[in-house]
């Protein structure tokens, strides 16, 4: 197995549903180990022992169940990418693994184009994103880099206070997303975006504002706009909008509860 392969726990007390996340490996395009648990016991031990990119844990197994086991590894600082799994999920069994941050939940039975879709996700996780966030308030900034901070996605972040600002930085480097606000005190939201196209042509842009969207969107007319995040928004807004640019849909988003709002 190669050393660049990605490792993925699976714990479940079920051979045949061990079994698909084998025989799925096998087809994906890139090396992936999978490492089977068949208890709550033994996931928490190799959780606590090994290192994982991503762990599948059934809710129900005998003995420790799959959120005890992932409760415990939290509490011990562990962050793997962890996704649950079960029947349809009760509200309270979601509403705790909220708390815990499983990226997402999958309900049984499911297809192998869910399984695609987060195996997707988690490789688009892992790559660096280089990002520009154009806001002419300070503070509007400082909230959303903490807000972009707490997303799940590999963000680097750039500033600008200004359109202009944004140009020039668009003519020493490229990005990959452009998290640009509508009302700036030198050229606005549209008219950057213009200049920053011009530059980049496959600039995946987010605008944000306080204004409705119609209006906002109205005003780009023709240029392209990913998405549109309304202030105030959370870091479930971010995901959200990233996941949109990059083209991730995931089949059952766990939704994570934010302490701010952007301003």
């Amino acid at each position: 197995m190669s050393a660049t392969a990605i490792r993925v726990l699976v714990a479940d007390d079920s051979a045949t549903v061990r079994k698909l996340f084998i025989e799925f490996a096998k087809h994906w395009p890139s090396p992936v180990e999978v490492i089977e648990a068949e208890d709550g016991e033994v996931c928490l031990k190799l959780l606590g022992e090994q290192r994982f990119d991503m762990a599948f844990l059934d809710v129900h197994m005998p003995g420790m169940t799959g959120i005890e086991a992932l409760c415990r590894a939290r509490q011990q600082g562990n962050q793997t990418f962890v996704v649950l799994m079960s029947g349809q999920p009760k509200s309270e069994i979601v509403e705790i693994a909220r708390k815990l941050e499983a990226y997402d939940f999958l309900a049984k039975p499911f297809p192998g184009g869910d399984l695609i879709a987060i195996f997707k996700t988690y490789e688009r996780l892992v790559q660096p994103v280089r990002a520009l966030l154009v806001d002419d308030s300070a503070t509007v900034r400082r909230v959303i880099s903490k807000i972009i901070d707490q997303s799940i996605f590999r963000v680097t972040m750039d500033e600008a206070g200004t359109g202009m600002q944004a140009v020039d930085l668009c003519d020493k480097g490229r990005y990959d997303v452009v998290f640009l606000d509508m009302n700036m005190p030198d050229i606005d939201g549209p008219q950057t975006l213009a200049r920053l196209r011009s530059k980049n042509p496959n600039v995946r842009v987010v605008v944000n504002s306080s204004e409705p969207e119609e209006n906002v969107l109205r005003r780009f007319g023709n240029q392209r706009v990913e998405i549109f995040l309304k202030k105030p928004f959370y870091p479930k807004d971010v995901d959200r909008a990233m996941r949109t640019v990059f083209d991730l849909p995931t089949p059952y988003r766990i939704e994570t509860a934010a302490p701010a709002p952007a301003a």
